[in-house]
Order: structure tokens, then C-alpha cells, then sequence
């Protein structure tokens, strides 16, 4: 089974970076759909035959949601996904929303019937639970939905079931994959449960099945692998999730994607498992499970030194297999499997506490357990504006992007070096500190803005986030790390879905930064394309994404709208190892083929792209595409997956006649990348313009601590000449006219580098190039 989560993997990951009220959606006019509340009885209808019950107000109970009756369902949150339409089973205790009519929330291709939502509106953390037979074989059509029983005569039960087909992503990276016949997945909650029961049925299969879950996390869900059969938990702020199985399974997580791989059947085939909902804690998980599976098991309770310090217990492999929560006193309690752990101390700011070593039998109760934690410090920071705060000491390097305002960061005790960052416009402030055990340090940076940068706004056009499979975080955290970076316009790009950043937008940050919608296209042979701007539409699959599937490159270029007046496509990394434009068309930049340049009719193409590679060969492809006539922009990108790979590393600086933010529109912005106005950018800001004959103006500029060792001129798509750059640490470093070799070039092109890699400033080296200068 091995070889197909390798298999998965490349199903779901797309680019990689450089660091690890809403309209009724129709049901299928063929669905069998049982009325949750009939109303009361009247004496003159005639006999139909039985009435159902009213649906039950407490307890179990399962219904479809609508505005009039069930409004509290439509709430708000950062992954509600409930829409009227919907089918909720519920309890007092615990609440999951089935997704109903034709289609899915995540792929096209796949029906409704999934889970979207587990929880109450706000506290959800689920995307989407999509059942499995098969390899990548799912509800695809013509889905019946069933509410089994309401409630009001014990649990409640919804049944759904469709047309078997593979998902349109594995059947473009599998052909010959194949399911047929009908599936069905049943959803069983009783009354006090926290737990649902959940049965896949496959009737119609006729050979051995692979089952299992395609399941979407939001990023503040942290996944717990551990390698226990049958069996994942997870924990979160204020709820946490488990699915338990009687069968071994394997899991593969990949950023907010996991793939749940079960056992494979035989026909019939019927898969039962159990999702499980907790208080947050991983613990709160387990203990469930354990009770499910009736595993061996025993008790463990006692204190931790410091309140409010996590328990962790590993075992004798260092596998994370729980963390228990600590109550106002510092008590802890719970179960473990049969085994022999590590019991540790952990917070953040705290290195972890000595390890209490036990072993749990078979009914034990270990009580009185003493856990120690190691003391913490706090460094208070006072922040003007958006800022990059990194914290480097012996063993330890920390990034923090915050906003404006007062900040507690949690450290450990020790001696470090401090800095503060706003990006590439601005010098850096440091500071060294001292913190002792329970100590503090104060310190308010501040750092100048050196660069002009009049009539030029800083974006990145390539950013991901947990609505991406391969990227965990969290939008609010997203949007965060790129204004501390000094972007002041970001799109989001996740993979094949849409997502809108401005509902998470801090009112602090709004006078920064300027944000819109947009989608990766990922395509499984002809490279990857961001498109924007874009608006979501919740009831449509990837939240309106683009279909790519089954179509040459001409018809994609129709598909994602490289005609529509004021839409930027841009093909991304397009030459890397993997999901690569040009090298999939075969692409010769020294001798274009005219029929390829003709289906060119892209907008945009990342030049520097931080998590690729590629630079040397994608500058060679845009030179000749200037070279051609076509008007391309190059841009900068940071295709940051995590927070660690820093939003804007690499950017495009585009030209707009206002750069006022807020008051301008990102449609200003979008219309310079449309004109070409686009300097693509790790580091310095680089301008050209005309001089005198056979001449041009090359100005750069960059705080002192960026390093800018030479710039390269290119005249009609062919080097004209290497210049050296005097070390220094002015902001403008080049303010020159340059005689060209070519006197007689019509166009003009400058790059600029550098090799060496300040940290904790930058991760990558620096490269420039600025938009073509008509002579």
C-alpha cells in the first residue's frame, strides 16, 4: 500500500515552496428525500399513510437546513460551510453537516454527501471528509439523499448515496483507474454522543476495494500521526477530531491534506468507521477511541509544576501518541494504550521538561503523577506597523510576522539576538537581550522606510494557504506574515480552490494591504496558473475554481479566461522538475516556434519564483517572448506554503498611477501587470529609463544591509554587458547612464544580483529584472 500514498502525494501537492447566505442548492430531481418535519396532522387529509414525526429539538435529530427553520446553520466561521440545502444529524453535544445537492465543496467531479462541517458555526475546523472506494473512486452523480430517521424514534440516520466514478485530479495523473455502480455512505449519531457512526457501502463492487477518506483540515487543526493501526486524532483550540476504524489503515498528511487509506475488501464491501469529536485536546480524542476499539488500556492523572502546561506522551519510539491538557491547577488525566511512555512538559517559550517515564498495563490507574516544566520568558514588543520579528540564539531561530500593537512573545531563557523587518523598503532595527527564567524584555523597533518607491505597489501573486492540500496556514496568519513583509498587495492562489482573504483581514492591517481572489490552476501535465481576479461562488465545486480536465492547451487558455478584459494569467515556475509550462510544450526560447507563440495568450509568467528553480532558463524564455512582440509581464513570486517560506521573499513591484492604500483599487494594480509594468524582485528596486543615444539610466536602490553585487544589461533579448557594483551600504548604489554595445537595440532589459544571503533578512538569493524599455 505503500506506492499509493506515494501516488497520492503527487496527486495532491502542487508547487513547493522553500520551508517544509447562500442560494438553495437543488437536490437530484431522481433523489428520494425524506421529509424531516411533516407538521402537524390534519383531521380532514385523507389516509396517505404514516406521517413523520416532527423533527426533535433536543437529542438526536437530523434535518435539511433553511433559513427559515434552522438560521443558527448558516453561521459564520472560517470554514462553515453550511449552506440551505445542507443536511445536518446532530445532537446536543456534537453537529455535522452533510453537504447536499449535486456537487462537492473541494473537486470537481465529486457529488455532495461528504461531511463540511463538524461543530458548531465558528468553531469548525473541517473542509471536507470525501468518502473513497477504489483508488481516488468517489460519489460522482446523481446523488440520492435519505433521512433515515429524524430522531424522534432513536438515533437519528441520512443516508446517501451516488454514481461511483474516479475523481477527475486521479483519473488526469491515473488513466485506467476505474469504479462502477452505485456507493453509499450512512451517517448514525445517538442521543449524548460524541461520536458518529459512519458506514461506506460498495454493493456493486466486483473485485477486492481499497477504502478510505480524502479529508481537508483547516491550519489551526494539528495532526497527530502516530503509527497505531486504525486510528487518527488530532487537536485544536476548542475542538479536535479522531476517526477510528476496526481495520488497520495508513494515513498521509500533506499540509491540509490527508489521505485516510483503509483496508481493501472484499465484495460486498462495507467499511465501518467513527468520527470522533473532542474539547481541543488530543486526549479528549483518544479516550473515545480507546472505548470504541476496546483496547487494551489504562489511566493516567497528576500535575505539571506550571498551570496551563501541556502533558505529552511519546513512546519508546518517540512517536507523539497524546498531549493532555492541564486544567487552572496544573491537573492532567486520561487514558493511554497498553505501553510504556515518556510523559513530557510543553508550552511554547519552554524548551521540554524532564521526561516521567511509565508503564501502562491493561487496567492501571496512575494517579499522582509529578510532571515538571522548565521556566519561560517573554520578549514585549511594541510595533508602529507590520513587522517581521526574528528572534535568533544558541539552538534557537524564530520568525514572527505581527501587526501593528502590543505583543507578548513566549522564549525560552537565554541570550539572543533580536530584528525587526518591514521587507525591502526598509532598513532592519536589532537588538541584543538577555532573559532570564520568568523574566521579561521590552523593546520598541522601529524601522525607516529608505527606498523610494513612488507609483510602485509591492505584491505577491502566489501565496497558499490551509484552502490549499499542500499548505496548513491559517488565513488570518497568511495575510498577517505578508504585510509584515511589506506587501501591500497579495492574491490568493490556493490549488483548484477559491479563497477569499478578505473576511479575515485584521482591521489593523486594512491601511496596509490590498488583497483578491484568485485560484492555481494545477493541472497534472501542462504546468500550473494563477488567475485572478475571481469571484468564490460557495455552491460550485473548488468554490467556482476552474476545470481543467481533459483539455490541450489552447482550450485551457479558453477556459481560464486569457481574453477577458482586466484578468491576469500567469504561468507559474515554468520550468522545474514537475508542473512545468514550457517544458511540457517543448518550448525552444532560441527558436520559437511561431504556432506556440500564438497560443501564448497568457498575460503574466513567473521569472523568480522562491520555492523553484529555474531562473537562468524562464529569463531566456521571457526575453524571447518580449523579443516576439508578446506582452508578457514577468513577475516575482514568494509560492509560500508555510510561514516559514516568507510571503514576498520574492515579489513583483507594480507600476500604478496611485499607490495610495486603501483608497485605490487592486483593479489599478492588476492593470499595471496588464501594461507590463512589472519589476520582478528578491531585494533591490531597479528603474530604467531612456538617456542619450545609444544610452540608458540604471538607478538601484536597497537598504544597507541588502547585498547587490552587479546588474546585467540585455539589449534586444542578448547580453550587452556585465557591470560590477561597488560594496557599499548607500541606499542608492547605481545612478548611471550605461553606453550600450548594441547602440542600435530597440529594447532594453536590466537584471540585478547578488550571491550572498543576509539572514535573518533574506533566505534567498537576490535577483531582479526590471519590464522592458522601448527605445
Amino acid at each position: 500500500m505503500r506506492w499509493l500514498g506515494v501516488a497520492l502525494v503527487f496527486f495532491f501537492a502542487g508547487c513547493g515552496d522553500d520551508d517544509p447566505a447562500d442560494p438553495v442548492v437543488p437536490v437530484d430531481d431522481a433523489a428520494d428525500v425524506a421529509t424531516p418535519d411533516a407538521g402537524p396532522e390534519k383531521v380532514d387529509e385523507p389516509d396517505v399513510g404514516p406521517k413523520v414525526p416532527p423533527t426533535p429539538t433536543t437529542g438526536a435529530r437530523a434535518y435539511i437546513i433553511t433559513k427559515e427553520d434552522y438560521p443558527q446553520d448558516l453561521g459564520v466561521g472560517a470554514f462553515a460551510g453550511a449552506r440551505e440545502g445542507d443536511y445536518v444529524i446532530r445532537n446536543d453535544e456534537v453537529r455535522f453537516v452533510i453537504r447536499g445537492g449535486p456537487t462537492g465543496l473541494f473537486t470537481h467531479g465529486v457529488s455532495g454527501g461528504a461531511i463540511v462541517d463538524i461543530g458548531e458555526p465558528g468553531d469548525d475546523l473541517v473542509q471536507e471528509i470525501i468518502p473513497m472506494a477504489s483508488l481516488g473512486g468517489t460519489m460522482s452523480k446523481n446523488p440520492a439523499f435519505e433521512i433515515l430517521s429524524n430522531g424522534a424514534d432513536g438515533p437519528a440516520e441520512i443516508r446517501v448515496s451516488a454514481d461511483a466514478a474516479i475523481a477527475p485530479l486521479v483519473a488526469a495523473h491515473l488513466p485506467g483507474s476505474f469504479v462502477e455502480g452505485r456507493m453509499s455512505q450512512t451517517y448514525r449519531l445517538e442521543s449524548g454522543s460524541t461520536r458518529l457512526e459512519v458506514t461506506l457501502s460498495h454493493p456493486d463492487a466486483e473485485e477486492p476495494t481499497l477504502v478510505g477518506d480524502f479529508i481537508f483540515m483547516g491550519g489551526e487543526l494539528n495532526l497527530l500521526l502516530s503509527e497505531l493501526d486504525g486510528w487518527m486524532l488530532s487537536e485544536g483550540k476548542n475542538v479536535s477530531y479522531g476517526i477510528v476504524s476496526e481495520e488497520p489503515f495508513q494515513v498521509l498528511a500533506l499540509g491540509g491534506f490527508t489521505a485516510l487509506l483503509g483496508p481493501t475488501l472484499d465484495p460486498p464491501v462495507e467499511w465501518k468507521r467513527w468520527i470522533v469529536v473532542g474539547d481541543g485536546s488530543a486526549s479528549s480524542v483518544l479516550d473515545q477511541m480507546l472505548d470504541i476499539r476496546m483496547s487494551p488500556a489504562g489511566h493516567v492523572a497528576g500535575t505539571v509544576s506550571v498551570p496551563g502546561v501541556a502533558v505529552a506522551a511519546y513512546d519508546v519510539n518517540d512517536n507523539l501518541i497524546s498531549r493532555f491538557r492541564t486544567d487552572d491547577s496544573g491537573a492532567f488525566d486520561g487514558n493511554l494504550p497498553a505501553g510504556v511512555y515518556n510523559l513530557i512538559a510543553e508550552a511554547p517559550g519552554r524548551v521540554p521538561g524532564a521526561p516521567v517515564n511509565i508503564d501502562v498495563t491493561d487496567g492501571a490507574d496512575l494517579t499522582g503523577l509529578e510532571v515538571s516544566a522548565e521556566p519561560r520568558a517573554e520578549l514585549n514588543v511594541t510595533l508602529e506597523t507590520p513587522m517581521r520579528i526574528s528572534i535568533q540564539g544558541d539552538g534557537y531561530d524564530e520568525r514572527v510576522g505581527l501587526p501593528p500593537g502590543k505583543h507578548v512573545i513566549p522564549v525560552p531563557p537565554g541570550e539572543y539576538t533580536v530584528t525587526a523587518t518591514r521587507g525591502y523598503e526598509y532598513e532592519a532595527d536589532q537588538t541584543t537581550i538577555t532573559l532570564e527564567p520568568e523574566g521579561n524584555a521590552v523593546w520598541a523597533p522601529t524601522v525607516e522606510r529608505v527606498v523610494d518607491t513612488t507609483g510602485w505597489v509591492a505584491a505577491d501573486f502566489h501565496l497558499h494557504s490551509e484552502w490549499s492540500a499542500d499548505s496548513s496556514v491559517p488565513l488570518r496568519d497568511r495575510i498577517i506574515s505578508c504585510a509584515a513583509e511589506g506587501i501591500e498587495y497579495a492574491v490568493a492562489t490556493d490549488h483548484d480552490v477559491l479563497t477569499d482573504y478578505g473576511p479575515f483581514m485584521p482591521e489593523e492591517l486594512k491601511p496596509y494591504m490590498q488583497v483578491a481572489t484568485g485560484v492555481e490552476v494545477s493541472t497534472a501535465q501542462q504546468g500550473h496558473i494563477n488567475v485572478w481576479p475571481l469571484s468564490m461562488d460557495v455552491d460550485k465545486p473548488g468554490r467556482g475554481s476552474i476545470a481543467w480536465y481533459e483539455l490541450e492547451f489552447p482550450e485551457l487558455m479558453e477556459a481560464v479566461g486569457s481574453s477577458i478584459p482586466g484578468r491576469v494569467v500567469q504561468i507559474n515556475h515554468g520550468r522545474t522538475e514537475t508542473s512545468s509550462t514550457f517544458d511540457y510544450l517543448d518550448y525552444d526560447p532560441m527558436s520559437p516556434d511561431p504556432a506556440q507563440l500564438e497560443m501564448f495568450t497568457f498575460t503574466a509568467m513567473e521569472i523568480i519564483n522562491s520555492g523553484g528553480a529555474g531562473y537562468d532558463e524562464l529569463l531566456a524564455d521571457w526575453l524571447s517572448f518580449i523579443d516576439a512582440g508578446l506582452p508578457i509581464a514577468g513577475t516575482g513570486v514568494s509560492d509560500s506554503h508555510s510561514l516559514g517560506a516568507l510571503c514576498g521573499s520574492a515579489r513583483t513591484m507594480v507600476e500604478a498611477p496611485d499607490d495610495n492604500l486603501p483608497g485605490t483599487s487592486p483593479t489599478v494594480f492588476d492593470s499595471g501587470v496588464l501594461a507590463g509594468r512589472t519589476l520582478a524582485t528578491s531585494g533591490p528596486f531597479v528603474t530604467l529609463a531612456k538617456a542619450g543615444a545609444g544610452q540608458v539610466h540604471v538607478r538601484i536602490q536597497a537598504p544597507s544591509w541588502m547585498p547587490v553585487d552587479r546588474f546585467t544589461v540585455w539589449a534586444d533579448g542578448v547580453l550587452d554587458g556585465t557591470h560590477e557594483i561597488d560594496e557599499s551600504t548607500d541606499v542608492v548604489r547605481v545612478d548611471d547612464d550605461v553606453t550600450l554595445v548594441n547602440s542600435g537595440a530597440t529594447w532594453v532589459v536590466v537584471t540585478v544580483a547578488a550571491d550572498t544571503v543576509p539572514s535573518p533578512m533574506l533566505k534567498k538569493p537576490i535577483r531582479a529584472v526590471t519590464p522592458p524599455l522601448q527605445l
